[in-house]
């Protein structure tokens, strides 16, 4: 009996694999069918339009029905009707099988008779048990082929192949047509109303409501033909007369659903959003009878919003700038309904960066603005793409975005090249010290070792190339590099020819060579680097002075630009200390633990002080964040002390006798710059006790003096003001800039009666009018001037400079004598002052003459760079020992200041 249960189990599992393979067949077939009726149906419908399109879906769910339901009676119905007996499966398996075919029958057959057998039940269950083995070794895959399920899966990737073929050529009638397959225009309301060619309507009324971003006021158009034209957004309530009696009315769109209309006696009304070009009629249903509909249509236009039309003014269209440069730009943006976001947006690396600028009010604007190129990430030698990108204030259907004509900015920075030629010293450094490993370990053959050294011999002759174009390369170091490259050539000749000589090996003194240049190289980079480090807190230095006088500024006159200004100096010191702190992780250990103090060299509590200056600001207490960032001007001192201790060292221990005494020189210079800044701060000291109390004495006196330097300021006011900005250099025009301020000061300081200190601003605006001046002539000497007004502003800052004269001299006339209102100690002061800078003029020429005699020790011209500046601060500090015993305490903290700084 089991040999009778494993054959009805074979039988069983044909016939599940016959139906699955059927019914996937089916099913496929049916899929094919139906998406090839849809897609011809949604192309019948685009066709003839949108009155068929009810029939046109109604046959297609129709004939899907069909395709259905004869899928289901074919696929699956009928087969399991054919095959539900096991002596139909066996014969359908004794076709497939001829072998077996008469005794699987038979068995199954013989098993119906085992009850009340006419035959031998032995002889039965032996065939059967011979069958059911043979048929095991049956393979269903054989018995029930997939054939025919592939076939109709061909036919589906067919019917979806030309699907897609139609939706690639006929994308807008594909749409169109589905769209009315899915929403049908009801029969009962156009397929049986009369079209009519005559008006059924009378004057149509429109009243527009725009979208409250255009900024429009609604529009009444009393009498109007129905088409609309407006603004996608826009509420559009219309209302128009019946001239035929109307229980019903309809405006019928060619696509999507009919819109009822309100009926009031023959007063039709309706209102809808503009959102897409559409056309419609409109219908109207008597109470009995058949209705009529308009033959003409009426279109609804979607009015564009075009994006906004920009454009920006750069100086040049290929622009070649420094990173630390301020790029002026000018803009005008224009739209039809208002402007939104507007903002600079450059290509960097693989990303898109932006600035965003002040968002305007109205549907214009004009501006300028600077480009900090300090605060973008632009890697120096790229060509970096740029433009400007503004939207509109769109909030319907999104804002439209309007674009400027590129243009191309290539970064220059002198500082970053000299990095990047750093980095390739320290590259060849590691190649010879491969070199040199690999041949004193003797891991490879003759000719790979020499292979190595001739690519260190051609890497050499390249660097020496980069050197040469490197303008911030230390004088000595192309000589050296050359010197080197000579004697590694001719000793890779030499031995060349050894391994062309039987039983000869590599040369042993290159050995000796590599070892000696690497040595070498390695002190000029470590020195570098130290010399990059100073250079980076020189110019922390420089903004940390500006940052100072931002915040003296923006105590006595708080504005928002000089907040900005403020917080700019801030994040620009921040990004010193940041590559200050990246070239330190670079510099030898050896180097920085014998030549650096490590305490005075900790960056994170310098960058933690300068931090607690922006939280100040940021508080709004300046006089807090003035404390704090002398704190920090101590540390960064210290900080530079350090370094320039730690490159003396250097240079003495490891360089030439040129270098030992440049170091020398160069530390005396150090320390001379040190005390003079002391004596300029003790100068300063006693200027603020001086200005308070010249302050207090101009509080209660009038004088003639003060009133004519009123006088005079406003002309020079008015003078400055009328200066083309536009006929200036970039430079000259952030000069202009700061001018305008100075002079703002300078009133500021008038009324406030601080006359010390607007004769102070009144010397600085001084100043900046010289060096416009000097500026417009360099500009006009090669006769490419700027722009067209360079010679109009040449005579505007030539008439304002005899008037900036004038207002010094008034200032001076109108400041209290200085020995009415100092006291005997801050007499004394001076004269202490007085004494010390006579000191300091004298060890400054002690070093003059000292730079002279070693000139020859000295490298290059050092020594005449040395006797020239020391020349220029020499004259300063002469000037400032005058006006110590003058006194004078304004022009001594002025020249003392200038002596330290030169």
């Amino acid at each position: 009996m089991e040999s009778f249960g494993a054959i009805r189990a074979f039988l069983a599992a044909v016939r599940r694999r016959l139906l699955r393979w059927e019914a996937v067949e089916t099913v496929l077939w049916a899929l094919a069918v139906l998406s090839g009726l849809t897609f011809a149906a949604a192309l019948v419908a685009a066709t003839f339009g949108a009155e068929r399109a009810y029939l046109i879906q109604r046959a297609l769910v129709s004939a899907a029905a069909l395709v259905v339901a004869g899928a289901v009676g074919i696929g699956i119905v009928l087969p399991r009707r054919r095959w539900r007996s096991d002596a139909a499966m066996a014969r359908y398996v004794g076709e497939a099988a001829p072998k077996v075919a008469s005794d699987l029958l038979s068995v199954v057959e013989l098993e119906r008779d085992l009850a009340s057998p006419r035959f031998s039940r032995e002889l039965a269950e032996a065939l059967a048990e011979d069958t059911a083995d043979r048929a095991a070794l049956l393979d269903l895959d054989v018995l029930v082929p997939s054939a025919a399920a592939r076939r109709a899966a061909g036919g589906f990737g067919a019917a979806a192949v030309a699907c897609t073929v139609a939706v690639l050529l006929f994308p807008a009638a594909v749409r169109e047509g589905l769209g009315r397959l899915i929403s049908p225009t009801a029969p009962d309301r156009v397929l049986e109303a009369a079209p009519v060619a005559e008006p059924i309507v009378g004057d149509i009324k429109l009243v527009l409501t725009y979208p409250a971003y255009t900024g429009r006021p609604p529009l009444v158009v009393p009498v109007a033909s129905g088409d609309i034209l407006a603004p996608r957004g826009t509420a559009v309530a219309l209302e128009t007369t019946a001239l035929r009696p109307a229980a019903a009315a309809h405006m019928i769109f060619d696509q999507g659903p009919p819109l009822a209309m309100k009926v009031d006696g023959k007063v039709l009304r309706s209102s809808f959003a503009v959102d897409k070009p559409a056309q419609f009629r409109f219908l109207l249903t008597p109470i009995e009878g058949r209705g009529v509909v308009e033959a003409e249509r009426h279109r609804v236009d979607v009015e564009p919003d075009r994006p906004p039309k920009v454009e920006l003014l750069a100086p040049a269209d290929e622009l070649d700038v420094s990173s630390r440069r301020r790029v002026e730009l000018a803009y005008s943006v224009d739209d039809d309904y208002g402007i939104g976001e507007i903002a600079l947006v450059w290509q960097s690396a693989d990303k898109e960066e932006r600035l965003p600028l002040p968002r305007p009010r109205g549907r214009s604007v004009q501006a300028k603005f600077f480009w900090d190129l300090s605060e973008a990430t632009l890697k120096p030698g790229t060509r970096t793409p740029y433009w400007l990108e503004a939207k509109d204030n769109d909030d319907v259907g999104g804002p439209n975005v309007g674009k400027s004509r590129t243009f191309y900015l290539r970064v220059f920075s002198a500082a970053e090249r000299h990095g990047e030629v750093i980095e390739r010293q320290q590259a060849l450094l590691e190649e010879a010290l491969a070199v040199l490993a690999g041949r004193l370990e003797s891991d490879g053959a003759p000719a790979e070792l020499h292979g190595e050294l001739e690519r260190l011999v051609m890497d050499l002759g390249a660097l020496v190339t980069l050197v040469s174009q490197d303008a911030l390369a230390p004088k000595g170091l192309k000589a050296v590099l050359e010197s080197m490259s000579e004697r590694l050539v001719k000793m890779s000749r030499e031995e060349q020819t050894l391994l062309g000589k039987p039983g000869k090996d590599i040369d042993k003194r290159v050995v000796a060579e590599v070892e000696r240049d690497a040595l070498e190289l390695d002190d000029w980079i470590q020195r570098q680097r130290m010399e990059e480090l100073l250079a980076l807190s020189d110019e922390i230095r420089q903004h940390k002075e500006r940052l100072k006088d931002l915040l003296e500024q923006y105590q006595r006159a708080p504005s928002e630009r000089a907040r900005q200004e403020i917080e700019r100096e801030i994040r620009a010191i921040e990004q010193r200390i940041a590559q200050l702190e990246a070239k330190m992780a670079k510099l030898g250990s050896e180097v920085a633990d014998k030549f650096m103090n490590a305490e005075a060299m900790a960056s994170d509590s310098t960058r933690e002080c300068f931090a607690k200056v922006r939280e100040l600001v940021a508080k709004g207490d300046i006089a807090g964040a003035q404390k704090q960032l002398e704190q920090c001007s101590q540390m960064a001192d210290r900080q530079a002390a350090a370094m320039e201790a730690g490159l003396r060292g250097l240079r003495g221990e490891r360089f030439s006798e040129e270098e030992k005494a440049l170091g020398d020189l160069m530390g005396e210079i150090g320390d001379l710059e040190r005390d003079q800044r002391r004596v300029a701060g003790d100068a300063a000291d006693v200027f603020d006790r001086y200005k308070e109390k010249a302050a207090e004495a101009a509080k209660n006196a009038q004088s003639p003096q003060r009133e004519k330097a009123k006088k005079t300021l406003e002309k020079l006011k008015k003078e400055v003001g009328e200066i083309p900005k536009e006929g200036l250099t970039p430079f000259s025009q952030e000069e202009l800039e700061a001018l305008k301020k100075r002079v703002e000061n300078v009133e500021h300081m008038l009324d406030e009666g601080d006359i010390a200190e607007a004769l102070a601003m009144a010397k600085q605006a001084q100043d900046g009018l010289r060096v416009m001046g000097a500026d417009i002539e360099d500009d006009l000497a090669d006769e490419h001037p700027w722009s067209p007004r360079t010679w109009e502003a040449q005579d505007k800052v030539g008439k304002a400079q005899p008037l900036a004269s004038e207002l010094v001299d008034d200032l001076k006339q109108a400041l209290p004598k200085a020995t009415d209102l100092m006291g005997a100690d801050d007499r004394q002061k001076m004269n202490e002052l007085r004494r010390r800078q006579q000191q300091l003029l004298r060890r400054l020429q002690e070093l003059m003459q000292k730079a002279k005699k070693g000139a020859r020790d000295l490298p290059g011209t050092a020594g005449e760079a040395a006797q020239k500046g020391l020349g220029e601060a020499g004259e300063k500090m002469g000037r400032a020992g005058e006006r110590f015993g003058a006194p004078d305490p304004l022009g001594a903290r002025d020249e003392a200041q200038g002596a330290a700084d030169k």
